[in-house]
């Protein structure tokens, strides 16, 4: 049985964790932390170290403002779609994921 968590200490510390607690009940547990979670740490420290990324969200930002709350900009751009062909996408707002909160 596998037991996976975003690696917070109240949850994957040795002594009084939940993983501990559910390992009394069970001594053949498989801890791990989240893949999904590492992956996404991972990412946000790699941005952080890169300048591009912080080149290319600028980018994705301001074309977001520019078409935000703009009926004739993203008529517009379904034009532009429609004309090469292309799916009509919608351009939504980057947010930063911190952790699980504030998702939207």
């Amino acid at each position: 049985m596998p037991f996976a968590s975003d690696g917070a200490s109240v949850m994957m510390r040795k002594n009084n964790s939940v993983a501990t607690k559910i390992l009394k009940n069970n001594p053949y547990l498989f801890i791990t932390h989240c893949i999904a979670h590492r992956l996404s740490l991972a990412c946000e420290a790699a941005q952080k170290e890169i300048e591009l990324c912080d080149y290319a969200e600028s980018i994705l930002k301001k074309t977001y403002l520019f078409f935000h709350k703009s009926p004739k900009r993203y008529n517009s751009l379904h034009s532009y779609q429609e004309l090469l062909d292309s799916p009509k996408l919608k351009i939504q707002q980057l947010y930063k994921y911190v952790g699980f909160q504030n998702m939207k």
